[in-house]
């Protein structure tokens, strides 16, 4: 073989490598994109949303992004620690006030006659909760610590988005009419996700004070399109690219 062929070959080699490694690294998801780094990103499968996190030592570090439904309305992404519907569930939620000012803050889902929502801290520490407002999408960014050990491996996400008050400020129903409401068991460490078999419709009324009506409409939702950074399809393209390249290696060791 000569010199030349044995550098073309080791430089196809070093590329094929380095198909290796990208799509792991990559950032599929749409933006906008986080200033931090998180480990992986998924396509949220409702309301064109989208969710970066890192998963570790009894943390969920998370960046969420979508779109509400009307200008100053609020986007929301929570936790539920014991079923897979909005009863029992935590959740941060953001919007923009009248002053241009966007911030999240925690509420407790309850499930009761009046199908409220309560403003009330999470019952586990969150540290360095953002919120913004960019291009008309709002993000919110958390780190929820100290989960339980049956929260490390899956956790039961629901997210929605609606309007709020003007006077207010309160959130209100989102539209009946619409899927406004998603939920989704994620497990942590593969970025994998199914959606729950859906919970009855709720029909939510306006609320006062601190408390406030909040969408309880089920969502019939697919699993995410994304998984971890990089996504099935860039996968599905490096294998491809890289056994080309393996096949151009091999004819080239021949000569």
């Amino acid at each position: 073989m000569s010199p030349s062929s044995l550098f073309l070959a080791a430089l196809l080699l070093l590329l094929a490598g380095s198909l290796l490694i990208s799509p792991a690294l990559s950032q599929s998801c749409t933006s906008p994109k986080p200033a931090s780094r998180y480990a992986r990103c998924t396509e949220l499968p409702a309301l064109n949303a989208t969710l970066h996190y890192t998963a570790a030592n009894s943390s969920f570090s998370f960046f969420f992004a979508a779109k509400p439904v009307s200008d100053g309305g609020w986007v929301a992404l929570g936790v539920n620690p014991s079923g897979t519907g909005m009863a029992g569930a935590f959740a941060l939620l953001a919007h923009k006030d009248p002053s241009g000012n966007t911030t999240a803050k925690p509420y407790n889902l309850t499930f009761n006659s009046k199908r409220t929502i309560t403003q009330q801290s999470m019952p586990w520490p969150v540290a360095n909760l953002t919120a913004s407002d960019s291009g008309g999408v709002i993000t919110i960014s958390a780190a929820i610590k100290d989960l339980p050990k049956s929260m490390t491996r899956k956790l039961n996400l629901l997210w929605q988005a609606g309007p709020v008050e003007s006077q207010s400020q309160m959130p209100l129903m989102h539209s009946p009419d619409s899927a406004q409401s998603s939920k989704l068991s994620l497990e942590l460490s593969t970025g994998k996700g199914a959606a729950p078999a859906a919970s009855p419709a709720a029909a939510p009324t306006s609320g006062n004070g601190n408390n406030s009506t909040i969408p309880t409409s089920p969502a019939s939702v697919q699993s995410p399109t994304g998984t971890d950074a990089g996504g099935s399809s860039a996968n599905r393209m490096a294998n491809s690219i890289l056994h080309a390249l393996l096949v151009s290696v091999a004819g080239l060791l021949a000569i």
